[in-house]
């Protein structure tokens, strides 16, 4: 859809695009036009767009999810303009309906909007990390240093990635293991894990359970086409609670569902993605013991389609001190 995002919102608005037409040009270089800004390039073209913000966008089902549908993940790259969208966000995310939010500071952005985004986020219960090369530094919370500071551009971090998550989400544990992997940050992994500790002590975590919050009758009882995907979904509410705590019976339920999702007839993608979370609750024992052979199985079975079950496979292979190609090998043959 064609619709510019801010704080606020309004009937129009004057858009630059630059490049060929208006939905087809060099993004990074269209902004949205200040009061007496006008195109003065032969490849610039001003278009008249709506503005809304993010809360109204979803309230309004625009992206066509129901009002108990989490948000998997929420990338804001604006080019500059990224706090005043999450600014027009603030409902969305303390409803807790995003599980991960990424976003991008620059230099037009000063150090007092990121100030105030991460104290606000931290508020809403979202921790956050500056995004490096295959390592994250945590900068909320108490976490924020001086030194990220970058003083030739007036002590603002810039040109940076933001990833924001809730720190009792059960897959943060495969997040941080996947990502972090820098092999001269040595101690980056362990940094994170100090974060988010400290972060857990902190933000409360709320007592009820997925079925005390959720109709589950209803959600396992309406009618629908594509049996295995409304089973994956029932899988990932019991397992990850959307803003609930999962109890260890809830857990065990949700293995049962994506082992389910496995067998019924529907698209290709639903019994895919329930491959690769049977892989990660063997993986990370967090719906069944640890059993990383079991774990590599899943995943297997899940590729070549799901890229994400190659990268957990080579990590599966790497805690095994075994050869990822042997490996590929012996569970292909059986």
């Amino acid at each position: 859809m064609q619709i510019a995002l801010s704080d606020n919102s309004a009937r129009a608005v004057r858009y630059l695009a630059v490049g060929e037409a208006a939905t087809r040009g060099h993004r990074m270089l269209s902004h949205l036009l200040r009061l007496n800004e006008v195109a003065s390039e032969e490849f610039e073209q001003e278009v008249i767009v709506e503005q809304a913000t993010l809360d109204e966008l979803f309230k309004d089902r625009r992206c066509n999810l129901q009002s108990s549908e989490e948000v998997y993940l929420l990338k804001v790259d604006t080019e500059g303009h990224d706090s005043r969208v999450l600014w027009g966000g603030m409902e969305l995310l303390q409803a807790k309906r995003v599980k991960y939010l990424l976003f991008e500071l620059m230099d037009s952005e000063n150090q007092e909007d990121l100030d105030k985004v991460l104290a606000k986020l931290w508020d809403l219960g979202y921790g956050c990390f500056l995004v490096m090369d295959r390592f994250l530094v945590p900068v909320n919370g108490g976490w924020f240093h001086p030194a990220y500071r970058t003083y030739a551009h007036a002590g603002a971090v810039h040109n940076v990635d933001v990833l924001c998550a809730q720190p009792h989400d059960q897959d943060l544990r495969a997040l941080v293991e996947g990502y972090v992997t820098h092999s001269h940050a040595t101690r980056a992994r362990e940094i994170v894990w100090h974060a988010i500790e400290a972060w857990r002590e902190s933000v409360k975590k709320s007592t009820a359970t997925v079925t005390d919050h959720y109709d589950m009758k209803l959600l396992t009882s309406i009618r629908t086409n594509d049996e295995a995907a409304r089973a994956v979904f029932v899988g990932d509410l019991l397992r990850h609670g959307h803003g609930m705590s999962s109890s260890s019976d809830e857990m065990a339920q949700a293995r049962k569902w994506y082992e389910l999702a496995t067998t019924l007839p529907g698209s290709k993608w639903p019994s895919q993605m329930a491959m690769v979370e049977l892989g990660t609750c063997f993986h990370f024992g967090e719906c069944a013991p640890i059993d990383l052979r079991k774990a590599i199985e899943w995943y297997t079975r899940a590729m070549p389609d799901q890229l994400v079950a190659w990268h957990l496979l080579r990590l599966a292979a790497m805690q095994m001190n075994a050869s990822f190609a042997n490996v590929i090998k012996e569970n292909t043959v059986q």
